[in-house]
């Protein structure tokens, strides 16, 4: 992460609710870690979450338990989702294939908070298996700000996910036409 510049954080719930990961995440055990890492901004698309009490759509700035601030946009949903992946340093992602894998193709340092409550719960899955390849890490709503904490160690572990194969697909089409 550029420690030049101020460090973005961007979390994203989608279209869903996820009204754990946001309580926790503006928590503020979850600003302090943030601040003690080098975040200055936090952006948070809440989807269809809740806010806490005291919070508001918009902007405000935060202090945290040791003195540092923090600038959080609350957002209920963001045109151009790509772009602000793009401009941020960390992103903090529900488990849904599509938030993961823009975070990923960007090569963003991801944590993905697992949502517990969900029945079948493929995403979970899906993340423990991409955080098993050192792609990601993984957290749930209670773990976020340890796992936070733990960035300047374990961010630097983690491996660039590869590229996609464009032309497996055509690979396999050939095949099932037998014009191979």
């Amino acid at each position: 992460m550029d420690s030049d510049r101020e460090q973005i954080c961007f979390v994203t719930v989608g279209s869903t609710s996820f009204t754990a990961l946001i309580s926790h995440v503006l928590s503020i055990d979850s600003l302090a870690a943030l601040t003690t890492q080098g975040f200055r901004k936090l952006i948070v698309q809440y989807g269809n979450s809740d806010l806490p009490p005291r919070w508001v759509a918009g902007t405000q700035n935060i202090h945290t338990t040791d003195e540092r601030t923090i600038e959080v946009e609350l957002w209920k949903f963001r045109d151009r989702v790509e772009d602000i992946v793009d401009q941020a340093d960390l992103v903090i992602s529900h488990a849904g294939a599509g938030s993961i894998l823009t975070s990923l193709r960007q090569k963003k340092t991801l944590i993905v908070v697992v949502n517990l409550s969900l029945m079948d719960n493929h995403q979970a899955e899906l993340a423990k298996t991409l955080s098993s390849k050192s792609y990601l890490l993984v957290a749930t709503p209670e773990s976020l700000s340890s796992v936070i904490s733990t960035l300047s160690t374990a961010a630097p572990k983690l491996v660039s996910f590869p590229a996609p194969d464009s032309t497996r697909f055509l690979d396999v089409i050939n095949e099932e036409l037998n014009l191979v």
